[in-house]
């Protein structure tokens, strides 16, 4: 595709991650495995990966309650890296 390139984002030690949504500045959020096999989200920019920490299953009630209200991050986590 012309204007746009395949990043290998790589992992947290172990041997999956995926991307989950990139907004208009190329920062990727997803989830990646670590060499324990736990999933923990990440956010990646500016060519690094950082962990935001565990990555749970929702559970219906956290569905219904998400469904409702978009999922966020703290914003001092996000805009000060």
């Amino acid at each position: 595709m012309a204007g746009y390139r395949l990043v290998e984002l790589g992992t947290l030690g172990g041997d999956s991650s995926f991307a989950l949504a990139m907004n208009n500045r190329s920062d990727v959020v997803g989830c990646a495995q670590a060499a324990e096999g736990t999933y923990y989200g990440f956010i990646w920019r500016h060519g690094r990966m950082t962990d935001l920490g565990a990555f749970t299953r929702p559970t219906s009630t956290t569905a219904a309650r998400s469904s409702a209200t978009p999922p966020t991050a703290p914003s001092s986590d996000l805009d000060s890296r």
